[in-house]
């Protein structure tokens, strides 16, 4: 019977990190292409981007620098704590937590005080309510993975 507890949590530890490790590349990958969006969009020729889309070119323009750094901190905290949850750190939960909050500040912003949703219309909101259901799913799988004793 001992040997049958042992072999059961044995089994259920291997295959949990797997798991964690799926998600968490997969989350570390999803992070980096925010990156990748954050700097492409701050070094942007917003001259040839208006000739193709004025109404965004006009809102990366005025988009204040505080939003900047906001949208900025979250796409690096995201990475981070993506790779403290490879690593198994319990501050990966903290770090997307800030993650998460920036990205509500963000798009709380830019949908909620420009002009963005009546020139564009609703449909602009779709993207950033995924963007934020990942952050919310990267903050439960952390929860989960440290409820299961795999983070430090």
């Amino acid at each position: 019977m001992a040997e049958e507890n042992g072999a059961a949590a044995t089994t259920g530890t291997t295959t949990a990190p797997r798991g964690m490790w799926i998600v968490g590349v997969g989350l570390l990958v999803w992070n980096l292409i925010g990156l990748a969006a954050f700097y492409m969009q701050s070094t942007m020729d917003l001259t040839a981007l208006a000739q193709s889309d004025p109404v965004t070119a006009r809102e990366l323009a005025a988009m204040p620098q505080w939003a900047w750094w906001v949208y900025g901190t979250a796409t690096i905290s995201g990475v981070v704590a993506a790779v403290a949850l490879l690593l198994k750190r319990r501050v990966a939960f903290w770090l997307f937590a800030l993650s998460l909050l920036c990205i509500i500040i963000q798009f709380s912003r830019s949908l909620l005080m420009t002009d963005l949703v009546a020139d564009k219309g609703l449909s602009v909101a779709i993207f950033p309510l995924v963007i934020g259901a990942i952050g919310g799913f990267q903050l439960w799988w952390t929860k989960v993975c440290d409820g299961q004793g795999q983070l430090r």
